[in-house]
């Protein structure tokens, strides 16, 4: 009797579990910024370049509206690259080698990038 009490309550607690509605489930989302890869899958030509494990991206009109100023110089574009395979920190589609990258005062989503005596303002693509 024991025994196939215990039967029944393992049986009973297997069906359960088997019928639990999927919204029941507690699922951790984690949010992951995009990569090069993901950010050039619709549209080859974007001015991109990745800082810090960050894409930051060019030509955003509300972006190139606002009135920023240079902070630091925090580094140099190593290289241009056009293989998306690989695509790392200095890294950039448009940018040669040797711009400067600046971070601007009172934002820490946009940065500056000197090509020429010619700024640019980049656009950090984060998720959020």
């Amino acid at each position: 009797m024991k025994n196939s009490m215990i039967v029944v309550i393992m049986f009973s607690l297997i069906l359960m579990l088997g019928c639990q509605k999927e919204d029941d489930v507690v699922r951790e989302e984690v949010s992951v910024n995009p990569t090069a890869e993901e950010v050039l899958k619709g549209n080859q030509d974007l001015d991109i370049f990745q800082w810090d494990g960050v894409i930051y991206q060019a030509n955003i009109d509300w972006v190139d509206a606002l009135e920023l100023t240079k902070k630091e110089q925090i580094g140099e574009i190593r290289r241009t690259f056009s293989e998306v395979k690989g695509f790392g920190d200095g890294d950039a589609t448009r940018l040669p080698a040797g711009a400067k990258v600046f971070n601007v005062t009172g934002r820490g989503d946009v940065l500056i990038v000197d090509v020429g005596g010619k700024t640019k303002h980049y656009l950090a693509l984060i998720e959020g």
